[in-house]
């Protein structure tokens, strides 16, 4: 929409800035292999929300592209981590929840419900 072509220099880089702003705050930031599979897979944040001792994985629904990739993030917090799962009907994009302190703040939308 006349944002213009992809530079996969620039995206790169900024990819690499955003990585090193999330350190810097104190993130536990970890790479993961390429999965051309999952082209949005470098932002893995979408499809778990993760605390030090819990982590809620997502639920795109059956249809989404990026459903499946819940597997890549649940073998990764293996082992460290209780895992959960939301199952149908139940959605979450873990985009849509913010922690602020002991609390969850979750957006319902058309990619997290009730």
């Amino acid at each position: 929409a006349g944002i213009g072509i992809p530079d996969p220099d620039r995206a790169l880089y900024q990819h690499d800035a955003y990585c090193r702003a999330l350190i810097a705050c104190g993130v536990d930031v970890r790479a993961l292999r390429h999965d051309p599979g999952y082209p949005d897979s470098c932002f893995i944040n979408d499809v778990a929300v993760v605390t030090p001792t819990v982590a809620i994985l997502a639920n795109f629904g059956d249809r989404h592209v990026r459903q499946g990739e819940q597997q890549v993030a649940a073998s990764l917090l293996a082992g460290s981590r209780i895992l959960k799962t939301i199952t149908a009907p139940g959605l979450l994009d873990a985009s849509d929840v913010a922690r602020v302190g002991d609390h969850f703040i979750i957006g319902l939308s058309a990619r997290t419900n009730h």
